[in-house]
């Protein structure tokens, strides 16, 4: 208990009612608890609109959202819807269903059996295609350098070397196909969908923006799959940033890891007084940090 607040964890709202709130924990017993007022955040349902489109188009088969590829072409379309954002989750396509061609592709010497270069040459190759095996492929380069130490920390994320597949590959190993399926298998289960964020929503808005520019999206016949030489869409992380209070963040860097304090919350301040989109918002935001800095946010006292 905290300043009279009493946290109820591993619990679910079952029902709410008139002053009562009832919450039912994981073994199945249930509470009600009493309130004079009740602010419930369930976060979001589908939107209608999105769900009547899942309903009709053939191949829609995710919980929450429109399947695409990797152009943000919403699947069972023939091109001509394109979503992104919260209404739309990529549908990514597994290297492990393409083992035989992946397999006679890098196996060069025709033995039967992947050398470690072979193997580092294929990821790199394929990752053309799976963009998955990108990092992966980085982890098998910064094991095989003079300095694996210091390309490790620059050339993968601390936590994609340590939870890789590669990470505990040797330089002599050989593998059959069999083996290579199975690793395949193993970076094929660490697919995640991209985080629902509005990084990851304006990236995927201007790209959808660059495609209308460049004439690409023209509805059905925008269907083949090259769109006129366009890439697929390819999201790149930036960091995420969260203030805390007190003139303090927390930032999760990429290549670097969290970093906190008051340093962190300066570069808050900046971002997003710079973010801003006029010079207007931008000198308005900046004057509102300096008036709270200096007075408060106390009104009460004016």
């Amino acid at each position: 208990m905290c300043r009279g607040i009493d946290l109820v964890l591993n619990s679910r709202v079952a029902s709410v009612r008139d002053g009562y709130v009832t919450v039912v924990n994981k073994a199945g017993q249930e509470q009600e608890i009493k309130f004079g007022a009740c602010v419930w955040a369930t976060g979001i349902a589908m939107n209608p609109l999105v769900k009547q489109l899942q309903e009709v188009l053939p191949g829609q088969t995710h919980f929450r959202s429109l399947l695409t590829d990797e152009f943000l072409r919403v699947k069972g379309s023939d091109g001509s819807i394109w979503a992104f954002g919260d209404a739309a989750t990529i549908d990514q396509p597994k290297a492990v269903e393409y083992v035989d061609r992946l397999f006679e592709q890098a196996d060069k010497d025709k033995s039967g059996a992947l050398s470690i270069e072979e193997l580092k040459d294929i990821l790199n190759e394929a990752s053309k295609e799976f963009s998955h095996l990108a990092e992966h492929a980085q982890v098998l380069e910064a094991k095989n350098t003079p300095l694996r130490g210091l390309v490790r920390a620059f050339a993968a994320d601390a936590a994609a070397a340590n939870t890789s597949p590669l990470s505990t590959v040797e330089e002599d190993t050989v593998l059959t196909k069999e083996q290579f399926k199975e690793l395949l298998q193993k970076i094929d289960s660490g697919l995640r969908a991209l985080p629902a964020t509005a990084q990851v929503a304006k990236q995927q808005g201007e790209y959808i923006a660059e495609l209308l520019v460049q004439g690409h999206i023209t509805g059905p016949a925008a269907a083949a799959p090259a769109l006129g030489g366009s890439k697929p869409f390819r999201y790149f992380h930036k960091g995420s940033l969260a203030y805390v209070g007190s003139d303090k963040a927390v930032m999760d860097v990429p290549k670097l890891g969290p970093i906190f304090g008051t340093g962190a919350g300066l570069l808050w301040k900046s971002y997003e007084t710079f973010a801003q989109i006029s010079l207007r918002n931008q000198l308005l935001v900046a004057t509102d940090w300096v008036r709270t800095k200096v007075f408060g946010r106390d009104i009460s006292r004016f």
